[in-house]
């Protein structure tokens, strides 16, 4: 059976993840400096791999 095609606000989910801060990343189990670094890569190239682990975990928050 197949899975439903599921779109996703790429934009909107960077913005979430700009906003979220350390002490909600980390109960998502995603440390402050991996947050800090996504953070960083969405501010300096306006682009981030949604497919990461701690990307897929900040996600499951919306």
């Amino acid at each position: 059976m197949k899975k439903a095609q599921e779109f996703v606000n790429k934009q909107e989910i960077m913005q979430k993840i700009l906003n979220i801060n350390v002490s909600e990343a980390k109960a998502l189990s995603v440390p402050k400096t991996t947050l800090w670094d996504m953070q960083k890569r969405i501010r300096e190239t306006g682009d981030l791999n949604l497919n990461t682990k701690a990307v897929k975990r900040l996600r499951s928050t919306t």
